[in-house]
């Protein structure tokens, strides 16, 4: 079963095959679904080394020359070494690259923190010009992929390498909406994207709150619809916010800003990954999510207790 990664390359692999004239800049880095493209198309993968900096540079030159051209590299390299590269060419100059990264959050966390994009969501979102996307399954990875030759804008795409799954259908992807939506409760809401949103698909209606399982909303793709988020917002009574990064500039901070700019108050907590389980440690994700309540067996009742803390401080 392909993770997110490879159902991207794949779907890139079919529309070069198609004719699309789609090029691969890689810095050093390869992955099992681009072996097939190498192969067939090795004037279309370019192979820069490890210079992130290079990296969007060439990308974007090739890009001017009329190119669709997706820059490849290891997170969290292509965002926190290749930064003002972001800033004038993919945000002031709107040049339309895809940097296609691969690592989210703590997924290579066995790397030390060096390996672990934990402020690359904060920091690409201060860009506006680039469109960000965060799939959760692999049905969104692949819309990706197609919005590559749709689009005109920059768009910065972050796997995470333990994402196999496919919770839902292509045909419902909408990159301008940016989130979906699973509606339980009326009163509890958890807001969440990428590795978590698939944990929780499919375990959300075991957790409960006064009896009540929370409505889920799976954020992927950012800058996302605002004004339609905030009508969705507006009945509940209490919201969780949950992000495998840093929840500072975050999905959390995110969602406070758009409650605020629509003057919606609501009882509101941001859980991310704290540093103190992380910070001069190697551990891997699941000794990270274990000394935080975040696995599988625990996330529910971290959630129920979260809530249940919002609603006695109020």
């Amino acid at each position: 079963m392909p993770n997110v990664r490879d159902a991207f390359f794949s779907e890139v692999y079919q529309m070069t095959e198609k004719g699309e004239d789609i090029v691969i800049v890689s810095a050093d880095l390869g992955a099992p679904s681009l072996d097939e493209f190498r192969r067939r198309f090795p004037h279309r993968f370019v192979n820069v080394g490890i210079a992130e900096q290079n990296l969007i540079a060439v990308a974007s030159g090739l890009a001017l020359s009329g190119k669709h051209v997706i820059a490849f590299g290891l997170n969290p390299f292509p965002v926190t070494r290749a930064y003002d590269q972001l800033r004038n060419f993919l945000g002031d100059l709107k040049i339309p690259v895809t940097v296609a990264a691969l690592n989210a959050g703590t997924c290579a966390s066995e790397c030390g923190y060096t390996h672990m994009p934990l402020e690359d969501f904060a920091m690409v979102r201060m860009i506006p010009s680039i469109k960000m996307v965060n799939p959760s399954d692999t049905a969104i990875a692949k819309a990706a992929a197609r919005d590559l030759v749709a689009a005109s804008q920059p768009m910065y795409v972050r796997f995470d390498k333990f994402l196999m799954e496919e919770h839902y259908q292509e045909r419902e992807v909408d990159f301008q909406k940016g989130f979906f939506e699973m509606q339980a409760s009326e009163r509890f809401a958890v807001i969440t994207t990428g590795n978590f949103s698939s944990m929780l698909k499919n375990s959300i209606n075991t957790i409960k709150i006064q009896g009540e399982s929370p409505s889920l909303f799976d954020c992927y793709a950012f800058p996302l619809d605002t004004d339609l988020l905030a009508e969705r917002l507006k009945p509940f009574s209490c919201i969780v916010t949950l992000e495998d990064q840093t929840p500072c500039a975050g999905l959390g901070s995110l969602i406070m800003e758009t409650l605020s700019a629509y003057g919606i108050v609501k009882r509101i907590r941001a859980l991310g990954v704290e540093p103190k389980h992380w910070e001069g440690r190697i551990m891997n994700r699941s000794a990270i999510y274990d000394e935080m309540g975040y696995d599988i067996k625990s996330l529910g009742k971290r959630l129920q207790k979260t809530f249940e803390e919002i609603m006695d401080h109020d």
